[in-house]
C-alpha cells in the first residue's frame, strides 16, 4: 500500500530526481533553478505534491525565501525558509556575509 504521508512523498521525490549540471560558467558546471524545476515538475505531478515559493524583504537588507511543499490529497505541508543579505546600494546578494 502506498504511503501518502508528505514526508514519504518528499523522500520519494528526493530519491527519484536527477538534474545534471549541464550549464557552465567561469570554470564550473552548475544546474540552474529552471533546470531543477524542469526535473521536479513531473515528480510533483506523479506524487500529487505542489510547491509554493515566496519571499519577503525584512528590515530593508535581508531577503527571506520561503518554500512550502503541500500534499494535494491531504493538504499536509512542510515549510522551510532561508535568508540572504541584500546590498541595497548595488541590489546584489551579499553571499559572503551570510555564507
Amino acid at each position: 500500500m502506498e504511503n501518502n504521508n508528505i514526508l514519504s512523498k518528499l523522500q520519494s521525490i528526493q530519491q527519484e530526481i536527477v538534474v545534471e549540471k549541464s550549464r557552465y560558467s567561469n570554470g564550473y558546471f552548475y544546474r540552474s533553478l529552471e533546470d531543477i524545476f524542469a526535473g521536479l515538475k513531473p515528480l510533483l505531478l506523479k506524487h500529487k505534491v505542489t510547491i509554493v515559493l515566496s519571499d519577503d524583504l525584512i528590515e530593508g537588507q535581508i531577503m527571506k525565501g520561503i518554500c512550502k511543499i503541500i500534499c494535494v490529497e491531504s493538504n499536509e505541508s512542510i515549510e522551510v525558509c532561508s535568508f540572504a543579505g541584500i546590498d541595497t546600494n548595488a541590489n546584489k546578494i551579499l553571499g559572503q556575509a551570510f555564507g
